[in-house]
């Protein structure tokens, strides 16, 4: 006897609740899927980035960001200190006078390989070919993105 009292009670209790609660998510329109009744659902995180240039960009905020910045355009927290200043990654100008393989061959050699600064240091023994490749193509988008 107490077991059907326990499920009368639950289920006076219970179902009103529910009902106004299925209400609140139907009643969203059709037109906003984001949000519905106060909750945030899930957003695809959206970006213009492949998937290598995305593991290029956390390359480049590991290895990079500290003397180019954040957004490559050499503001890094370390250029202040340098008697030559780190690369504009965002600069067109500069950046369409180089070609992919110099590009690589200074991450991995070093900025003398180039006869460019010394103060870039050669990564090639840290940092794999195809992890230099990914820096390559995320270094790419910052001269159209200007990110």
């Amino acid at each position: 006897m107490s077991k059907r009292i326990l499920i009368i009670l639950c289920s006076i209790f219970f179902t009103p609740a529910l009902i106004w609660f299925s209400a609140q998510v139907v009643s969203g329109s059709d037109d906003d899927h984001t949000e519905r009744s106060g909750f945030l659902l899930p957003q695809k995180h959206s970006t213009n980035l492949t998937r290598e240039q995305l593991r290029g960009k956390e390359l480049y905020q590991y290895y990079c960001a500290l003397c180019h910045g954040r957004t490559g355009k050499g503001d890094g927290f370390n250029s202040f200190n340098m008697s030559v200043p780190p690369a504009d990654h965002t600069d067109a100008t500069v950046m369409s006078t180089l070609s992919d393989a110099q590009i690589h061959q200074v991450i991995k050699e070093g900025g003398s390989s180039l006869g460019r600064s010394p103060m870039m240091p050669p990564w090639g023994r840290v940092i794999s070919d195809s992890e230099i490749n990914t820096l390559v193509a995320y270094i790419r988008t910052l001269v159209t993105s200007g990110k």
